[in-house]
């Protein structure tokens, strides 16, 4: 069989070898459909002739689908400090509304003097409550999510390390599927033409020199073309 003309491995061969590598590293909040697409993908781009070919291309799945939970997990930090913080803003809102109304109910045979403050106290109580439901059911703004990305500092340093090394080994793994197999049309062309090549050049290396050198050859040429005539005049 020629380079680069093997046979790819049946489903149900890969099918035996991925289950060989266990579960899919996949969390109950991800989406099992997409790492199955994405595998899949991968393997029809690669068409695995060989079971270290599909080991290499389901380890770069796992670091590929890793990566792009970090990626997703820096963003949901930021909107998760924001939801926390929201929620405490809330609380404080609804402790305070609740020590007005527990403040309200102590009192007895107030003063008109006293009851213009407590409409005062009635109408925070109210505004309070509007700005509870708007704070609790509204999107952060830029600029909070600029406070919390400052606050989070630290676990994007600790991310980083993490995706750098993750991208590192994802670069290994894309050179040697590159080197052992590479996308099936390329692979078929490099082959060919490697082929092609090789048969040239042995083409050229059949060829052999001259019996005896050019000079050699000339001389006796001339010689020849000399003795014709010497032997015409002398019949």
């Amino acid at each position: 069989m020629a380079p680069g003309k093997a046979k790819p491995l049946s489903e149900e061969q890969i099918a035996a070898l991925l289950a060989i590598f266990g579960p899919p590293p996949v969390l109950s909040s991800e989406d099992k459909e997409g790492y199955a697409a994405l595998l899949k993908g991968h393997i029809a781009f690669y068409r695995p002739t060989h079971p270290m070919v599909v080991s290499l291309i389901k380890q770069l799945v796992d670091t590929e689908w890793e990566i792009f939970r970090f990626v997703r997990n820096r963003s949901e930090s930021i909107e998760r400090r924001f939801r926390n913080w929201r929620e405490d803003r809330v609380s404080q809102l609804e402790r305070k509304n609740k020590e007005r109304k527990q403040h309200l109910g102590t009192l007895e045979n107030f003063t008109n003097a006293q009851r213009q403050s407590i409409y005062q106290v009635e109408k925070t109580i109210k505004d309070t409550e509007t700005r509870i439901k708007v704070l609790a059911e509204r999107d952060a703004t830029v600029g909070e999510h600029n406070v919390q990305m400052e606050a989070a500092s630290d676990f994007f340093d600790r991310s980083d390390k993490y995706l750098t090394t993750a991208t590192a080994r994802q670069n290994n793994l894309l050179q040697l599927l590159e080197c052992y197999c590479g996308p099936a049309e390329q692979r078929s062309e490099i082959a060919d033409a490697e082929f092609k090549e090789v048969q040239a050049q042995e083409v050229k290396q059949i060829t052999s020199p001259p019996v005896a050198p050019p000079e050699v050859v000339a001389d006796d040429v001339t010689a020849q073309d000399h003795s014709e005539p010497v032997e015409q005049s002398k019949q």
